[in-house]
């Protein structure tokens, strides 16, 4: 099973809608404000929290006035994110197929 993540695209935010299909309480919803500095952290720690689940991530934009193709920034904006899923994604299968643990790549002396 996985997690699907929904991206509802307007012209000063991105929605962003977690479904973990499992029949749990979803996630609150992420509005990520593009107006100004884009602030991913919040997007970040969700990722984080969903690792221990080894759960594959399964990404859905949904931009009516497909706005990615007029706005720049909103282009650039859904590249980062599916960037930072795709490698989410890897890291999931690489954890899988090398059965290491994420404490035992992490690369500390100690």
């Amino acid at each position: 099973m996985s997690i699907i993540i929904k991206h509802i695209v307007e012209e000063s935010k991105f929605t962003i809608i977690f479904d973990m299909q499992d029949g749990s309480i979803s996630f609150p919803s992420i509005d990520l404000n593009i107006e100004g500095d884009i602030d991913l952290s919040a997007i970040i720690t969700k990722l984080a929290e969903f690792i221990e689940q080894k759960k594959e991530l399964q990404i859905k934009f949904e931009d009516t006035g497909n706005l990615a193709e007029s706005n720049p920034k909103i282009k650039l904006i859904k590249e980062t994110l599916n960037e930072i899923y795709n490698k989410f994604n890897e890291q999931d299968i690489q954890d899988d197929s090398s059965g290491r643990t994420h404490q035992e790549n992490d690369n500390l002396p100690f």
